[in-house]
């Protein structure tokens, strides 16, 4: 893959479009001058979120520094702790997104990969396009980044694909608000 320039994000604004029905990621850099906009399916969704659990589990330093050995159900649990705790502790803004914005975009792309890797302190996010592409990326922490998938999992289900958390226990039962969809 061709190299890519990653550029911090000052703001991700998350918009649902009802007639492509498709989650709009708009990433603004840090000066709020340039904008890409990343479109992600709900197919797409459904496959990426249980990738990224997987990947932050894998290295989630509640594990790493525990020196007693725990079963895969502890450890379960130890990760949905860490996603629970980590997305609260980032605090996101409602509202329209910001005027410039829309004179602004840069890129829009369909999104169908995405490479995560850890930098010191931060995480590199290269976005992917369907020509296999890598189009944008961003540094964010880790805490950031369970907010990430926070509010793509949280916008995903107000708009009704109904996606299970990679962190809900696998014992928990979700009624949608219409009592029509029930998962396991």
């Amino acid at each position: 893959m061709s190299r890519v320039q990653v550029f911090n994000a000052k703001s991700i604004t998350f918009n649902y479009d009802r007639i492509a029905d498709r989650i709009c990621l708009a990433l603004g850099d840090a000066k709020s001058e340039v904008f890409h906009h990343a479109w992600i399916t709900r197919r797409y969704l459904q496959e990426l979120l249980p990738r990224m659990a997987s990947w932050m589990d894998a290295s989630c330093p509640l594990i790493e520094e525990n020196k007693i050995p725990l079963t895969t159900e502890q450890k379960t649990k130890v990760a949905s702790f860490e996603h629970n705790s980590a997305r609260k502790q980032v605090k996101t803004q409602k509202g329209p997104p910001p005027e410039n914005q829309a004179r602004k975009i840069d890129k829009s792309y369909l999104l169908s990969g995405l490479q995560l890797s850890h930098q010191t302190d931060l995480i590199t996010l290269v976005f992917i396009d369907v020509q296999n592409r890598p189009v944008s990326g961003m540094k964010i922490s880790r805490n950031e980044l369970h907010k990430l998938a926070s509010c793509l999992l949280d916008l995903a289900n107000r708009v009704g694909w109904n996606i299970r958390s990679p962190w809900e226990p696998a014992d928990t039962v979700t009624i949608s608000s219409d009592a029509s969809v029930a998962r396991h």
